[in-house]
């Protein structure tokens, strides 16, 4: 009967370190998402403006705003977004520049504000202005991909 006491114990200390360590990962998942949402980049009150265009249709335009949206509030963390821009003749200047695919590429132009906390590059509590970021795709029906971006 005592060896069958001891299993017991030894059974119910093993759900219980089970337990504490479940609620550990747990804590730990939920801490990581809290910080991750408090500092990723800020897009939420972003000002998007989109020029006329005779290459794009309103739709492609706004996918590749889509990707660089999802890419600054993955990468540049204390940061706000102030405007993300698409401005068709600055963004053929840009691309013939770069002798990138006219019909395939596209620039978008950026404006933020860096946090007080920001320390991979920018100056903080300063304002970036004309930030561009660069996406092409590989035809007409591909998915925009970010090529690169800064003052390029």
């Amino acid at each position: 009967m005592e060896k069958i006491d001891k299993v017991i114990k030894i059974d119910k200390i093993m759900h219980i370190v089970a337990l504490i360590i479940w609620l550990a990962v747990l804590i730990g998942i939920i801490s990581i998402t809290v910080y991750t949402e408090v500092h990723s980049g800020k897009t939420n009150n972003a000002e998007i403006i989109i020029d006329n265009s005779t290459r794009f249709d309103e739709k492609e335009i706004d996918l590749a705003v889509q990707c660089v949206l999802k890419k600054f509030k993955r990468s540049y963390m204390d940061c706000e977004l102030i405007t993300l821009k698409y401005d068709e003749k600055e963004s053929n200047f840009w691309i013939n520049v770069d002798r990138m695919d006219l019909d395939n590429s596209i620039v978008l132009f950026a404006t933020f504000k860096v946090g007080e906390t920001y320390d991979l590059g920018f100056s903080p509590n300063s304002t970036v202005r004309d930030w561009k970021f660069y996406l092409s795709r590989e035809d007409k029906n591909g998915e925009w991909e970010l090529e690169s971006w800064g003052f390029l």
